[in-house]
């Protein structure tokens, strides 16, 4: 739950932002490559961020919600979907309209969906919450799920991961169901495992670690991940 008194602060400071500070300014990269939905109602109006996902992962997106809390006049909510006989809850929030987020809308959202800077923007804190909003595990390695990007833009990624990283990632595709497309995906091979391990998990939420246990060793990458947090 959040803390009734940092509701008044937000009350009291929701005509004067705040400048969005180093942290949060990598944190809304990574999220912006993942799924941050950044909008803006009319052309010249100002950006808000859009916060969504599963129920089942209610306690990272409240933990996003207190990231941005000062940015925000309402609490996340549940909301219902059904798809045939069976029912879906979200959960959402969003930021106010703030001019602070003008420049994240045109940096992914003018020209291309992944900015051609991306290089010099990319930290390991961008790459831990990109990680969270679109990874999986895989046997032995790590899956950035990039199926909205083009061919282009996961080259781009890729070449941005390999050598700001150090990493040893390739691309895999396929084609989409009833689909000529073909849609591209980002793989972090084993011998890069331990190193993302490494650079991510100390911004990683608790209840999102899950995520950094690849199939046949969880013993092994948990015994890591309590060593890294004890040095933190």
């Amino acid at each position: 739950m959040i803390d009734k008194s940092l509701k008044i602060e937000v009350k009291q400071k929701i005509d004067s932002f705040p400048t969005i500070s180093k942290d949060l300014h990598e944190t809304i990269i990574g999220l912006a490559l993942g799924d941050l939905h950044i909008r803006k109602r009319y052309p010249n109006s100002n950006t808000s961020l859009n916060f969504k996902g599963s129920q089942i992962h209610e306690s990272y997106i409240r933990h996003l919600y207190s990231l941005f809390l000062i940015y925000c006049k309402s609490e996340p909510k549940i909301f219902t979907t059904k798809l045939g006989n069976k029912i879906h809850y979200s959960i959402s929030f969003d930021t106010l309209t703030n001019v602070e987020f003008n420049y994240y809308h045109d940096l992914f959202y003018k020209i291309n969906c992944v900015p051609t800077n991306i290089s010099d923007l990319l930290t390991s804190r961008s790459l831990a919450y990109w990680a969270q909003d679109d990874g999986t595990s895989d046997r032995s390695g790590f899956v950035l799920h990039t199926n909205s990007f083009s061919k282009g833009e996961v080259e781009l990624l890729i070449k941005v991961l390999n050598n700001k990283f150090n990493f040893n990632c390739s691309m895999h595709f396929r084609k989409e169901t009833l689909k000529t497309k073909k849609s591209y995906t980002i793989y972090i091979n084993s011998d890069s495992y331990y190193r993302f391990i490494d650079l991510v998990s100390p911004y990683f939420h608790s209840t999102m670690q899950y995520k950094l246990t690849n199939r046949g060793s969880y013993k092994k990458i948990k015994k890591r991940l309590i060593f890294i947090n004890l040095y933190l």
